[in-house]
Formats: structure tokens, sequence, C-alpha cells
């Protein structure tokens, strides 16, 4: 069995949407690419992502939105490295950095620095340690609403789909309101 149709959809960008439609171009594959996005969000405190599915990246409105939300995450994680300084481990802003090769720091970023600097020996230890919510590290996200990912979806002429419903633990009742928002 082979693809016929691939979907990208990357954390707040579509950045690897041109280098896959080149190399699906250069390569001749027989393969339909869909431009898409998994933009974070936040609601009733959880964090929950949203996928935008056949999308205009080039849109303003989302390039603009996207910008936002790469802006957000720098602030993020900034503030997780002032944290960390303070708690007493230096260079965790350098070392995320690093590791992050030019793309976006995230708290994997910090994770696999201090298993490096040997503060945990696996990346769960970090995240239990120093990453969760209330620990040391921790640094709630101020992403956007729901209905702000929505709406620029939509802008940019794509559908919007609630990504991965089963990891959320929410309720019946919770995840009921939560679709609400895709009726």
């Amino acid at each position: 069995m082979r693809v016929g149709t691939l979907a990208i959809t990357d954390h707040d960008t579509t950045a690897g949407i041109a280098a896959a439609r080149e190399e699906i171009s250069r390569s001749g594959l027989a393969l339909n690419l869909i431009p898409g996005v998994e933009i974070s969000t936040v609601w009733e405190n959880h964090e929950i992502h949203i996928v935008g599915l056949n999308i205009d990246i080039a849109h303003p409105m989302m390039c603009d939105f996207l910008a936002q939300q790469t802006e957000r995450r720098q602030q993020r994680a900034r503030l997780i490295a002032e944290r960390l300084d303070k708690a007493h481990i230096p260079g965790a802003w350098e070392g995320a950095l690093r590791l992050a090769d030019g793309g976006a720091v995230t708290r994997g970023h910090f994770a696999r620095f201090l298993v490096e600097c040997g503060k945990a020996t696996t990346m769960a230890d970090v995240f239990k340690k120093y990453l969760a919510r209330g620990k040391t590290g921790y640094v709630p996200p101020q992403w956007c609403t729901i209905e702000q990912a929505i709406d620029v979806i939509h802008h940019s002429g794509g559908k919007a789909v609630l990504a991965h419903p089963g990891r959320y633990d929410l309720s019946a009742k919770w995840l009921k309101r939560l679709v609400a928002h895709f009726c």
C-alpha cells in the first residue's frame, strides 16, 4: 500500500510545506500534499490543539497569526530559561537554543538539555521534576483561544479539526462543550 495523500501539520508553523512541495515536485512523486498547521490554544485551562487543513499558507492573516504564535512560544521559552537559571541551572537558554538547531525552542529542548546536564536520566523525569505544572521551570502557555484559531483557519480557506480528542482527559460533558466549537 502506498501513501497517496499527505498532510503536513507542524505545531504553529507552516515552514516545512514549501520544502515538501519542492521535494514532491523534484522527485515526481504521485502524492497529493495537503497544507496544514496544528495550532496550540488554551481552553478552560487546557492546552488544546486545532488542526487546520487545506489552508492558504501565504494568507496574510495566517502569516501574521503564526508570527504571533512564534513570539508567544519564544517568550515562554525565555521565561522557562529564567526560572531554571534562578533554580541554579545556568545555560538552559543557550543549551535549548543549540538543541533547537534554528527551530523554535520548546520545553522538549529544555528537557533534552537537562538530561545532558545530568539533572535527570530521562526526558519524562525532567518534566516531572522541572517542567510540569507547579514545578520550578513551568511557565503556563499563553496561546490564543480556540475561537481565534478556528477563525484564522477559516479565513485562510481551511477546515478546522480537533486534534487528538482522546488525549485531553475530559469528561463526556466537557468533551461535548469542546466539540461544540466545531459545530
